[in-house]
């Protein structure tokens, strides 16, 4: 427990440290950048456990659904949402505070 608690704090110092406010001229730091960079150092490891563990849960349930589709001859659509559904929650980045763009809209297909 305790080198579990260690790795997490260095892993926090380490994000915190590579994290770096873009909104701020240089030699500038604002109150609310600092902020900004502490949460999201403490927080990706937080983030991305828990992204991770909802990956997992998601590809658990979506790989029976999408194979069940395709044994019992139902539209391709099915697999489609499937497929969706795991790239939606596994896409994009694993550091919190990262901007959204890179993950797929709900409602748009992935592209291939």
């Amino acid at each position: 427990m305790r080198s579990f608690a260690l790795l997490a704090l260095a892993l926090a110092l380490g994000a915190c440290a590579s994290n770096q406010a873009s909104e701020v001229l240089p030699g500038e730091q604002s109150a609310t950048a600092t902020a900004r960079q502490v949460v999201n150092g403490v927080g990706t490891p937080v983030h991305a456990v828990l992204k991770g563990a909802g990956c997992v849960a998601t590809t658990v349930v979506a790989v029976p659904l999408a194979s069940l589709a395709q044994i019992t001859g139902e539209p391709q659509a099915r697999q489609e949402e499937a497929y969706q559904a795991v790239g939606r929650t596994c896409g994009g980045d694993y550091v919190l505070g990262a901007p959204s763009e890179s993950l797929p809209p709900a409602n748009q297909p992935l592209s291939e």
